[in-house]
């Protein structure tokens, strides 16, 4: 049995990895494009520009193609997996109560998997933001974006937003960027993101 308060898919379909590695994507082609002079294709400059309302068009159908794969339909009728929808709350040792008040599900095992989500600085709180939740959700390119946060996730939405067109800032509390990654890996990333501006 699977217990889901959200969406299926869960995190990496919804607000992680696929429609990162879609924004990439289409941001990584906007780049070549941008950059091809040194294999003869050369544009008047300013010519490559991205249509952000397409590109995320296509990011929000990627995710709508892959989301079958994690449909309640495809868990129950081919894996056997009863899904139910909603909160749970241990009740016991070897038992789960749902939010519906009439049912309580019993396991030998239970797995805990509550996905995560970004953690917003106290200034930020009661004023409008993105969050790697609701980013995918913008229609138009914002002109200018600040990203708070140099980890992995960070760094992906600042190269790709960078790459589309918006002018991007990072604001880091480490003095170097992925700071749980090697110097050296740090360092290749710091010039890959100057290089792109």
């Amino acid at each position: 049995a699977m217990v889901e308060r959200h969406y299926m898919g869960g995190d990496c379909l919804n607000t992680g990895c696929v429609p990162s590695k879609a924004l990439l994507a289409s941001a990584r082609r906007t780049s070549i494009v941008r950059n091809s002079a040194s294999f003869g294709v050369v544009l008047p400059p300013g010519e490559v520009r991205a249509d952000f309302a397409a590109v995320m068009a296509r990011l929000r159908a990627v995710r709508a193609d892959i989301s079958e794969h994690d449909s309640v339909r495809r868990y129950t009728e081919e894996v056997g997996v009863d899904i139910f929808r909603g909160d749970a709350a241990f009740s016991g040792p070897q038992s789960v109560a749902l939010d519906n008040g009439t049912e309580e599900l019993s396991f030998r095992k239970c797995v805990i998997a509550t996905g995560a989500s970004a953690r917003v600085p106290p200034p930020l709180r009661g004023v409008e933001h993105l969050t790697s939740a609701n980013l995918w959700n913008l229609e138009e390119l914002p002109p200018t974006m600040l990203v708070v946060g140099a980890g992995p996730i960070g760094l992906e939405i600042a190269q790709a937003m960078q790459r589309l067109g918006s002018e991007v800032t990072v604001v880091a509390s480490s003095a170097r960027l992925l700071a749980k990654e090697e110097e050296g890996a740090s360092e290749a990333v710091r010039t890959a993101l100057e290089r792109d501006g």
